[in-house]
């Protein structure tokens, strides 16, 4: 409720005075009702709408926020202050509706005048939602500058998206991207990956294989990222038995890594040497007893390699084929599940989305 005023006759400036005190106190629907009787005595106390604006914005009335706002700019001789607070205001009511051009428009006028890191950091959330990677980049490092730091964070997977949206038509300007991402954080497997496949792109063989070794040298646990490319290559090329090899250096290098554990125990397996595949299945179980990937692998190892029990043998293979020990990535932040891992959440737009 509305207390009454003490004033005979208040004046819009009393209104505007009680609408601030109810903002504070948030209680916006009574500070909005002090606000517009504060318009309708004096239109020229042009604060009052800023606030019914933003009140607007607060219900989810987007719409007519904008209205308020935009209508408040066609204002002539306003303060320049005050010119950029409602700029503000309309640049997170369009925010707030989803309107990415017209908030992108705004903020980038904005930015030219009013340096502040808020607007700023805003646009490069819109150059990451509209995929404008250079500009991300540039501005990022501009943020850095003020900031006064030296903080590389989210600046890596700008370079590796730039990278990854030229890399079809031009490798080389992509390599020269995927090189950048890997200066900033030599601990990511992704521009050991893409620098690979631009390499195989061009039929540069020896090249892609030399960024794979770095990464096998460099990031053992992360080298099961391509071993299904490793496999296709190597059997396309009649090179198998190089896999084998591969995957011993990996495990020897990353004992710990249950993926490496499986790749070697299931090429073991294809090549008929059941005993030691067992080795490196058990272990992997030993290891992680609740790895879904390496239960399935031993069990059908296990199956194949007892005799009897045909009955049952063809009846578990049955269920293990109709539950396939396929793994999902999840997203942590929004739980989307994606066949295989990325830099990137296809539907949140989180970065290193599953945790690798």
């Amino acid at each position: 409720m509305n207390l009454p005023f003490t004033k005979k006759n208040p004046t819009g400036a009393d209104f505007y005075n009680r609408g601030i005190n109810l903002l504070l106190d948030g209680n916006l629907d009574n500070a909005m009702r002090q606000f517009r009787e504060c318009v309708e005595l004096d239109s020229e106390i042009v604060d009052a709408y800023y606030h019914i604006g933003n009140i607007f914005r607060a219900r989810g009335q987007y719409e007519r926020a904008e209205k308020v706002h935009t209508d408040l700019l066609h204002r002539s001789s306003l303060p320049a202050e005050f010119v950029n607070k409602v700029k503000r205001a309309l640049i997170r009511d369009y925010l707030a509706m989803r309107n990415v051009r017209k908030a992108q428009a705004l903020l980038t006028e904005a930015v030219k005048i009013d340096a502040s890191l808020w607007l700023k950091e805003e646009l490069l959330k819109l150059f990451e939602a509209t995929a404008e990677w250079d500009a991300a980049i540039e501005l990022k490092m501009e943020i850095n500058r003020q900031k006064g730091t030296g903080s590389s964070e989210n600046l890596e997977y700008y370079y590796l998206e730039s990278g990854n949206a030229i890399a079809g038509k031009n490798g080389r300007a992509a390599r020269i991207k995927f090189k950048e991402a890997m200066k900033l954080n030599p601990n990511t497997p992704w521009p050991y990956i893409l620098i690979a496949d631009t390499y195989f792109a061009e039929n540069r063989v020896d090249d892609a294989l030399q960024f794979w070794s770095q990464l096998f040298d460099t990031l053992p646990s992360k080298a099961y990222l391509v071993f299904d490319k490793v496999e296709r290559y190597y059997f396309e090329t009649g090179a198998y038995g190089e896999v084998g090899l591969i995957y011993r250096q990996i495990v020897e290098r990353a004992p710990q890594s249950i993926e490496a554990l499986c790749a070697l125990s299931n090429y073991l397996f294809k090549k008929g040497d059941i005993d030691e595949a067992l080795t490196y299945s058990r272990n992997a179980v030993e290891m992680a007893p609740r790895s879904f990937a390496a239960n399935d692998i031993l069990i059908r190892q296990l199956l194949h390699h007892t005799e009897g029990c045909d009955a049952l043998k063809a009846a578990v293979e049955g269920l293990l084929d109709n539950f396939p020990a396929k793994k999902a990535y999840l997203c942590v932040k929004c739980g989307k599940q994606a066949p295989k891992p990325h830099w990137r959440c296809s539907s949140c737009g989180a970065w290193e989305p599953n945790a690798l």
